[in-house]
Formats: C-alpha cells, structure tokens, sequence
C-alpha cells in the first residue's frame, strides 16, 4: 500500500534564485563583477531597492543598480537570505559585519536583528562598540559601554579617542559609577573633568553640527506581496474571483508554478493561472506563507490544515505540506483522516490512522471506507484479522495455563480446607484463574504493556 503513495513521475525543480533574475547590480568598477537579482525579493525586502525599482526610477528603467556599499561575494550572502520560507545561509562571525553594513544601508530590519544577536554573543571592544554606535545597535551598545566600563584595554580606549571621543566619554563616566565605591568621591570627580576637558579640546569643530543635521527626506517602505504581483490567478467560474501574484514568489517555492511560469508555457504567455484546487480566500493563506521571512510551522491550524494540505501537495511545496502532517499526527484519527493520509502521500499518517481504525474503528469509519476506497478498507480488515488470530491463539493458552495454575493452588492445604468447606469457593477460583489469564494473554497479543 504504501509503494502505491509513490508519486509517479518526476516533476522538475522549483526555480533558484539566479533564474528569477531580472535585475543586473553592478558592483565597483569591475565590469565582470556582476550579478542578477530578482527584482519582487529586492522590493518585498527593502524600502530602499523598493524606491528605486518604482517606474519612473533611472534603476528601474535600465534594470541596473551599482552596488557600493558590499562587494559582490559579501552582496551573495546577504542575497541567499531572501529565498522565501527559509534562509539558506547563517549570520556567523565571519560575514556579520558585511551583513550588518548591507542591512542597515538597505534597510532590512529582520536582517540587521540577526546581525545584532550575533554581535550580543562577541567579544566586547572598541570596534564593536563604535559599530553598534554607527548602525544604532541599542542593545550591543549598552552592553560593550558597559563591559568597557569595567575593563578595557589601551588600544580600546586610545581607539576611541580617535575616532568616538564622545563614547570615550559616556565610557569614562560608566567607569566612574563602577570606581566610585572603590575611591573617594571628589578625587573621582577631578580625574573625570580632566579627561571631560581633554576630549572637548580635541573634537572637531564639524562634529557639533553632525548630529543635528537630520534627513528630512522620507523613506520609502519596502514593497508589499500586491505590490510586486505580477501574475493574474484566477479561481473557479466567477471572473471577479481573482488576485495578482508574484511570478518569482510562485517559482521559488513551488516546481509546479515554476514550470507553468517559464517561458513558452502558457501562463508565461498570458501571465494568468487557474487555480482549481483552493478558493481565493484558502489560497490567500497558502500565498501568505511564502512572504520573506512569513513562514511559521505553528500557522499551520486545525482550521485551515485540510486546505494548506491540497494546496502544498499539488503545487509540491514540501514544507508547508510536512508542516500539515504533523500536525494531523496531533489530532483524532478517522476514516476520512485515513484517506486524505493515502490521497496526499502521508506516510506517517497513513501508518497511525490504518492501525487506530483496525482497532477502534466505528461503522461510520468502515462505511466511507467502503464508499471511497475498498482497497484502503481491505487493508484496515487484513489488520483486524492479524488481531483476531492473536485472540483466538489466546483460547489454548488459556486453557492450558489455568490448568497448571490450578494445580498449583491444589498444592495449598488451607485452600483445600476452604474449598471442602464451601463448593462456591470452587466456582469463584475457576473464574478468577480464567479472567486473570484471558485479561494477560489479550494485553500480551494487543503489545499493552
């Protein structure tokens, strides 16, 4: 039965991220060092890739972007972490600073967070407290001010002076909270208004104006999923029953869309897609769960399990649909469950639900088995049978133990007496000795320990 859930022919991949494309960025002066980007990722990521692939954009219209703020290898990692429903690529020591500087000059703020956690778990030092400061990293801020406060090398410190002596400053005074139960008051307080002094002489007269010079230039947000909808899906008889989708959300996540939407098929040509398999309101859901960064297994409910399972299963979005299975595994098992287990190839499911209808199935259960898969229902009897001549085999044992049993209870003087006295006592032994071993044997041959 269960070869039979095999699927049975082989269905091309979905798309990588090279294939979606459309987007040269240029990076340095390097006319090689070159790569293409998906447009509806940038956008959906990025306010500020949104606004310049608006039309009427200089980027938008030659679909080129110079890239200065990365080099292309730093660019590729940051890149891979938009592929939809799982990044592909960790945040680690080695590429975060990299990371970090894409992020925030792009601002992509699930980005920058990873970044930040990251840096919470390095080493606190001069660089890394300026780079919280240049990147506003509010947390590793206060944690390496604080950590500088209470040891800091030279080199911390002299670098700081040279580059931050404001932070130079907040640290001094963090280390004057820290010293002042440790000296006197007013000696502290001296040492720190000479180094106050000292710094005030060396900062640029230009610094005073940099912090007050705000932009005043609003930021564009990043796009939204309509926003980058591309392809026109059409649901059931109702013309008004449609919604636009985006082409490269659809081939990242699913090899089905990817083959409808390459070009020379159909949909490519007229950008519109049946969808026969969900209505608008389920796919809507379905669509949701593939936003950048969107995916969550615990949106996978009781309430829209049964459509998430037809939709992902069609279209071959394999973690949406294993996201499905388990949480089927949660709840109760049914006749109906067993055969949507066996329609969608859920091994799992299929195994639990067959074994719990052979045992507690109701005429319910049987009934649409009958109705709906006789082959499913042959199989659910087969394993009844196996139970039932592990009953029957039980009989003989049975029989052949309270035999035994009884003569052994026989051996015992003061039972004897009781019995002589009383033939009731007989007859409640016989049953007692009988139940007893029916009740053992059957636990034994249904594995109930």
């Amino acid at each position: 039965m269960l070869a039979s859930m095999d699927p049975g022919s082989d269905t091309p991949a979905a798309a990588t991220l090279d294939e979606v494309g459309d987007v040269r960025l240029e990076f340095g002066d390097d006319p090689e060092s070159i790569m293409l980007a998906s447009s509806h990722l940038l956008r959906l990521v990025s306010p500020v890739f949104n606004h310049m692939l608006q039309s009427g954009m200089k980027e938008a219209q030659q679909s080129v972007i110079k890239v200065d703020v990365a080099s292309k290898v730093e660019f590729e990692v940051f890149y891979d972490l938009l592929l939809p429903m799982a990044w592909s690529t960790e945040v680690t020591e080695q590429n975060v600073d990299s990371l970090l500087a894409i992020s925030d000059y792009y601002q992509v703020e699930s980005i920058k967070q990873k970044c930040e956690s990251r840096l919470l778990r390095l080493p606190p030092t001069g660089f890394r407290v300026m780079q919280a400061h240049k990147y506003g990293l509010k947390q590793q801020y206060l944690r390496c001010v604080g950590a500088l406060a209470e040891s800091s090398t030279k080199e911390d410190l002299e670098l700081l002076r040279q580059s931050e002596p404001d932070i130079l400053l907040e640290v001094a005074l963090r280390k004057q909270d820290v010293l002042k139960p440790l000296l006197p008051v007013k000696r502290m307080r001296k040492e720190i208004a000479k180094c106050k002094t000292a710094l005030d002489k060396d900062k640029d007269s230009d610094d005073d104006d940099s912090d007050t010079a705000a932009d005043s230039t609003e930021t564009p947000t990043a796009a939204t999923l309509e926003q980058v909808g591309d392809v026109r899906l059409e649901f059931g008889d109702d013309a008004g029953s449609f919604m636009l989708a985006s082409s490269h959300l659809l081939r990242l996540a699913s090899p089905v869309f990817n083959r409808m939407l390459q070009s020379g098929m159909r949909e490519a040509q007229q950008s519109v897609i049946k969808v026969d398999v969900a209505s608008k309101e389920e796919f809507i859901t379905f669509y949701s769960l593939l936003g950048l960064w969107a995916w969550s297994a615990d949106k996978v409910t009781e309430e829209n399990v049964d459509s998430l399972l037809a939709i992902s299963d069609y279209y071959q979005v394999d973690i949406i649909k294993q996201a499905c299975e388990d949480l089927l595994l949660t709840l109760p098992h049914t006749g109906a469950r067993l055969l949507q287990a066996k329609k969608h190839r859920l091994e799992r499911q299929y195994l639990r639900c067959a074994d719990a209808v052979a045992k507690f199935s109701t005429k319910e259960d049987l009934e649409v088995l009958r109705q709906s898969d006789p082959a499913v229902l042959l199989e659910v009897a087969l394993k009844m049978q196996t139970m039932l001549d592990g009953f029957m085999n039980v009989k003989d044992t049975v029989a052949e133990s309270r035999a035994k049993l009884w003569d052994i209870m026989l051996q015992s003087e003061a039972l004897k007496q009781l019995m002589a006295t009383d033939e009731r006592v007989i007859d409640a032994l016989h049953h007692a000795t009988g139940s007893i071993l029916r009740l053992h044997y059957l636990m034994k041959s249904c594995s109930i320990d």
